[in-house]
């Protein structure tokens, strides 16, 4: 009696263990799958962001401020008498 019991319990806990390995499977390509995403979207950002860096190098010594300057059309260089400074005197914090 004690060991067909047994053999039940063997026999069907076999199937029941495939079951939950088909399960964890598909959990751990799910994750894969989401990793492998983060990982390339990480890569995107880490790339543009060097682009940005480099984009700060440039512009950093005078000289190639002016030099953007004069090469796009929405910048222009002004004149003194067209700068208007504005001093805020006797206020306190």
């Amino acid at each position: 009696m004690r060991r067909s019991f047994l053999a039940i319990i063997v026999t069907l806990s076999v199937p029941l263990f495939l079951f939950v390995n088909v399960l964890q499977s598909e959990r751990y390509m799910m994750e894969y799958f989401e990793v492998r995403g983060l990982i390339n979207s990480q890569e995107e950002l880490v790339q543009n962001n060097k682009k940005l860096i480099n984009r700060v190098a440039e512009l950093e010594s005078p000289a190639r401020v002016f030099e953007y300057i004069d090469t796009n059309e929405r910048l222009k260089k002004i004149g003194g008498g067209q700068i208007v400074r504005l001093e805020v005197i006797g206020l306190d914090d």
